[in-house]
This record gives C-alpha cells, structure tokens and sequence, in this order.
C-alpha cells in the first residue's frame, strides 16, 4: 500500500518528551506514534523548533508503531539496549519548557506542544527521570491535563508507557 503524505499526518503524535533526564541532555529523547490504522510518510517532516531534525526518504511509520529521535545515540544504545532509535537530533530540549515545531514539507504545523516546568505540568519529568507522557490523544498537547509522568524512572521510548502513577504536579 502506498503511505499516507505527511501533510496528512493528522494520526501522529509526540508521544513521548525526555526533556530534562538524569545524567544530563546525552539522555534527552522525543518519540513519535502513529495512531491511525494507515502507514504515514514522514520524508519533508522536520522538527524546527526546540530541537532539529528532517526526515529522510523512505522514512515509513506504520500503525501502531513508535519512533524515536534521541539526543545522543551512542549513550542512548547503552542505556536503552535494544531500543532501535531512527536518528539523531540537532540541539538540545530546553529544561525549562519550551515549544517544540513539527512541520510537513509545505512547512505547515502538524504537531506542536509548548511544554513546561512550572504551573499544573508534571513535576517528575523536571530533573527526576520521568519523562512527558501525552496522555490523552485527543486533547490539547499545550494543556498540562492532556500530559503525565512516565510510570517508570527513564520512560519507556519505543512504545507503551506502563499504566498511569500519580507522580504530582508543581
């Protein structure tokens, strides 16, 4: 079957943010899922703002599937052995909170959250070793409510996060 455009990426989402880990920003990671029942290509996809990455041809994520841009490969394989990682990307994700750009290659905003560390957001994911979870798919990325903890220290990149764990809010 031929894959959806990525202009028409209405079922991937930020699933998973690791802002701010334990052991400094090698560890940081941002992971995409596709939650529609169709594959989804991701050639022209760049993340712009945050950090930076594009999406090479023949980029395919199909449904159900998880994938992972990490800060650091090398230190990402071995703390997360056998967690297979498509790339790496430019910059750093801010500890503090900030607004992280998916773009199709029209350059038109196709996912987009302005994560932060103060306010209803998550405590855990600030400097704990829990990172961002969207939680509810459906809701607004920009609301802390749509986001929670990761149940276990480190997340859980490349696919499910355990069941929800009340970690608090700031």
């Amino acid at each position: 079957s031929t894959p959806k455009p990525s202009s028409a990426a209405s079922d991937v989402y930020k699933r998973q943010i690791m802002y701010n880990p334990i052991g400094g920003s090698e560890l940081e990671f941002l992971e995409f899922y596709n939650a529609g029942p169709t594959e989804i290509d991701l050639f022209g996809v760049q993340v712009t703002n945050g950090i930076a990455f594009g999406f090479r041809p023949n980029t395919v994520l199909m449904p159900g599937e998880y994938l992972v841009l990490a800060s650091d490969l090398n230190v990402f394989e071995i703390v997360y052995p056998g967690v297979p990682v498509h790339g790496q990307h430019l910059g750093s994700l801010s500890n503090g909170g900030e607004k992280v750009t998916v773009q199709d290659a029209t350059m038109t905003t196709i996912l987009s959250v302005d994560y932060n560390d103060s306010g209803f957001w998550q405590i855990a994911p600030d400097g704990f070793g829990r990172s961002l979870v969207l939680d509810d798919l459906s809701g607004d990325p920009d609301r802390p409510a749509s986001w929670r903890a990761s149940a276990s220290i480190g997340g859980s990149p490349g696919g499910p996060d355990p069941a929800l764990i009340d970690q608090g809010v700031a």
